[in-house]
């Protein structure tokens, strides 16, 4: 059995959602997430928007540090946060993927983050937007950036997208 690895008494618990429109959608999306706060932020899971109910959704959600613009099709410069099966709840519910301890992602203030969700079947949804990397959503720690479209793994790109989904992240209890 996997241990939880957040301590509540340590971390505060946040959430930062973009959309669930979900008008289009393909294999994947690539977005960014910036800190904005001036204390440390640890992501812990994303919550993805799947255009199908199947208790089990082959889903890899890769990542880098920096943008992922510039990166979109080269596979070597990510590295995997999450390769398994998930439970997908349907067309504007959460598809919840919970990374591991090993798999948290800290970040310092300031710092950006890439992912790339990535789903066997072209089931992920994500929304056609107007400026690439410009803010979608955002809350006093975190900003998600709008992103990309994949219509294949690290191919067939389409910008502007905005990765229709929640990010779950800790930041440190102010002492």
């Amino acid at each position: 059995t996997t241990k939880p690895f957040i301590n509540r008494n340590l971390q505060n618990d946040f959430e930062l959602a973009t959309t669930f429109e979900g008008s289009n959608g393909s294999h994947g999306a690539m977005f960014d997430v910036k800190v904005v706060s001036n204390v440390e932020v640890t992501l812990t899971g994303l919550d993805i928007h799947a255009n199908i109910v199947s208790p089990s959704c082959a889903t890899t959600v890769y990542g880098r540090r920096g943008s992922h613009l510039g990166y979109e099709e080269q596979r070597d410069e990510w590295i995997i946060l999450f390769d398994g099966s998930v439970s997908c709840e349907g067309f504007e519910r959460r598809t919840n993927v919970q990374f591991q301890e090993q798999s948290a992602v800290r970040l310092s203030p300031g710092e950006t983050y890439a992912f790339f969700v990535y789903m066997k079947e072209p089931k992920l949804r994500y929304t056609n937007s107007l400026e690439l990397n410009s803010a979608y959503a955002s809350d006093n720690h975190i900003q998600i950036l709008e992103g990309s479209g994949l219509g294949g793994f690290f191919t067939n790109v389409y910008q502007p997208r905005v990765w229709n989904g929640v990010v779950h992240y800790t930041v440190p209890v102010p002492q």
